[in-house]
């Protein structure tokens, strides 16, 4: 629900209602904060969650959207309430398909690197809450004579 379009979107743009509903508004692809559907503090909630996603941070993730839940559920928004655990249960799938490859719950990047020949390969693995979330290769040439790594 993150909107796509860069419009430059102030409190004064808003209540003067410079902008119009897109079609990712309509296709439920976003919430509106063009034209006041949603508060800057609810949006921002919004981006905070999906960088938490994107960063790996799945458990602080889920214990927020609990108590977000629970705040709609107190407020009788029982709609809102249950889009936010349907939220929980997608995000707990997800998770549950990651690898864990490590016990300790700390955040890491490991690198490694193998040459053969005249080639070498490098690799990064970034590991958030012991699971990896991403890896990246990187190949060089021309690598014979040189020293790859100084420790």
């Amino acid at each position: 629900m993150i909107r796509s379009c860069s419009l430059n979107l102030t409190e004064d743009a808003i209540s003067k209602n410079k902008f119009n509903l897109c079609l990712d508004y309509h296709i439920q692809k976003c919430e509106g904060p063009c034209v006041g559907y949603v508060s800057k503090e609810e949006y921002n909630f919004t981006i905070d969650q999906v960088s938490k996603l994107l960063n790996g941070k799945t458990k602080s993730l889920i214990k927020d959207l609990t108590v977000k839940m629970q705040d709609y559920s107190e407020k009788m928004q029982f709609e809102k309430a249950k889009q936010i655990r349907d939220r929980i249960n997608a995000i707990e799938v997800y998770s549950s398909k990651q690898k864990i490859v490590d016990d300790e719950i700390i955040d890491k990047d490991v690198i490694a690197f193998e040459k053969t020949d005249n080639d070498c390969c490098g690799m990064v693995l970034k590991i958030r809450d012991g699971k990896v979330i991403g890896k990246t290769h990187y190949f060089l040439t021309n690598v014979e004579d040189k020293h790859l790594l100084k420790l």
